[in-house]
């Protein structure tokens, strides 16, 4: 059985919440803001099929989760909240392997959705992100035509 962060998942929710300039690094930082998330149903190392309890508890949070696919050298989306549009914090999480080569994993927000997947791209332009297919668009109106449809169907 693999063994998710202990606690990474909390934190990586506080930071996208609470952003911090300075030290971003450092628990110390989010500790303050703890209490401000509802965490007390979640077992903890937190599994992704969590993330709808996790939802349930904090009404206003929608997290999308995506993870490495080692073998095309791309994305696989673990979680993405039926909520998404409604909630007024949208957070993107990214599940990490130990690079030590242990079962264990580890939660990080995904600060800029848009800079993590436009960086397989060459040139530097603003990207637009279905958080549904993880497809890229030049423009918010390609996007929203895009995800029109693209909503229809499973992630």
């Amino acid at each position: 059985m693999k063994s998710y962060g202990t606690g990474c998942f909390r934190w990586a929710v506080l930071s996208a919440l609470y952003p911090i300039r300075r030290n971003a690094h450092r628990l110390s930082s989010y500790v303050r803001n703890q209490d401000a998330i509802d965490c007390s149903e979640l077992l903890f190392p937190v599994h992704p099929s969590q993330i709808k309890i996790f939802e349930r508890n904090n009404p206003t949070i929608a997290i999308h989760c995506l993870t490495v696919n080692d073998k095309k050298y791309s994305y696989f989306i673990l979680y993405l909240s039926p909520h998404m549009h409604r909630c007024p914090y949208k957070i993107s999480l990214l599940l990490l392997d130990d690079p030590a080569g242990s079962d264990r994993k580890h939660y990080v927000w995904i600060k800029s959705l848009s800079h993590f997947i436009a960086s397989k791209y060459t040139h530097a332009h603003a990207r637009h992100v279905c958080m549904s297919c993880l497809q890229s668009f030049t423009s918010t109106g390609i996007l929203r035509d895009h995800e029109c449809y693209c909503y229809m169907h499973e992630p």
